[in-house]
């Protein structure tokens, strides 16, 4: 019965696929002519929310971590121009993540606001709960992957982690394990994992003093943030991507790319014993920074469409986590 199950959704997803369907990250701020949508631009899978070409649309793009250097960006370019050729009502918008790619941008004149995607986090469901038992030194909420560095928390010795990994990583992940056999997992085993919903992260973050980032370049990493609305102080080692943009010096230690590093910035901050208020309230700060570039932009769109609208009113009262999900909806090749 389940092999006949999986070869009807199979046949399903290859149906829908012929029809234009697939599964991408978005969001579709507005659903009609001047269609607005905010979407996770990626560089290998190159489809994009279809919109018939006779109709206004404006595509908010999240920039991917590869995006950081002047060769790549260039490419990029060319593919926007190339995209816009062919569909002039169409408008690309880049969401970057931090300063530096910004200016990147702009420089080869690519249409871009510093809109960082942590800042797009609920703090309403990733928050201080101060009735949880802090019962390990630090979490470490990332994929197995080696760009994550595990290894990097390995002389930590009371340690918890929010894990997934790849089906083509399970080897690796079993190693991982197997590193840190004293640990808690809070997915469960490597052969009896189950995923957490977002709603249930703030849990277990709660449950730890301080959250750790150990890659050396990835994209923003929300789990950066995430920590840090659970008023968690960070160690961080040397990173790109656009976490830091998030950090403060008051309660974020970065370190070298070696275990006696981390752990000695762990055993700091646990001494320093930070308000987790503080910590919070500086994020929001700045997350706030960020929402409100995003929404002065979509304002913008609305005054020239001569759309009588108060984005920032619609932002609040439509805002979810992420403000980008997986679903199925009819794309297009870039």
């Amino acid at each position: 019965m389940m092999i006949n199950n999986l070869i009807k959704v199979n046949i399903i997803k290859r149906l829908l696929s012929r029809l234009g369907y697939e599964k991408i990250c978005c969001f579709f701020i507005r659903k009609k002519e001047p269609y607005i949508i905010r979407y996770e631009w990626n560089r290998k899978h190159k489809q994009i929310p279809y919109v018939r070409r006779d109709k206004k649309a404006f595509f908010m793009c999240i920039v991917p971590a590869a995006y950081d250097n002047e060769k790549i960006v260039s490419s990029l370019k060319k593919e926007i121009m190339d995209y816009e050729k062919r569909f002039p009502k169409h408008k690309i918008i880049f969401l970057c993540n931090f300063p530096d790619q910004l200016k990147l941008f702009r420089r080869l004149n690519i249409t871009s606001i510093l809109s960082n995607h942590n800042a797009f986090l609920d703090e309403r469901i990733f928050r201080i709960l101060p009735e949880i038992k802090k019962d390990f030194d630090a979490i470490y909420d990332a994929k197995i992957s080696r760009v994550k560095r595990y290894e990097l928390a390995s002389k930590i010795k009371s340690l918890c982690f929010i894990y997934y990994f790849d089906e083509k990583d399970k080897r690796y992940a079993r190693e991982i394990h197997n590193l840190f056999k004293g640990a808690t997992w809070f997915n469960g085993e490597i052969d009896n994992y189950h995923r957490l919903k977002a709603i249930k992260l703030p849990y277990y973050i709660n449950k730890a003093r301080i959250g750790l980032c150990l890659s050396k370049s990835e994209g923003a990493m929300y789990s950066s943030c995430q920590y840090l609305l659970c008023g968690l102080p960070v160690v961080s080692t040397k990173s790109g991507g656009g976490r830091d943009v998030f950090f403060d010096k008051d309660f974020v230690e970065i370190v070298e790319d070696n275990p006696n590093s981390v752990k000695k910035g762990v055993d700091k901050l646990i001494k320093k014993d930070i308000d987790p208020k503080i910590v919070r309230e500086k994020t929001l700060k700045k997350i706030w920074d960020h929402r409100e570039r995003f929404i002065e932009i979509i304002q913008k769109i609305y005054n020239k469409e001569g759309i009588n609208k108060n984005f920032k009113k619609e932002f609040k009262r439509n805002f979810l986590n992420k403000m980008c999900y997986w679903h199925l909806v009819k794309v297009r090749k870039r």
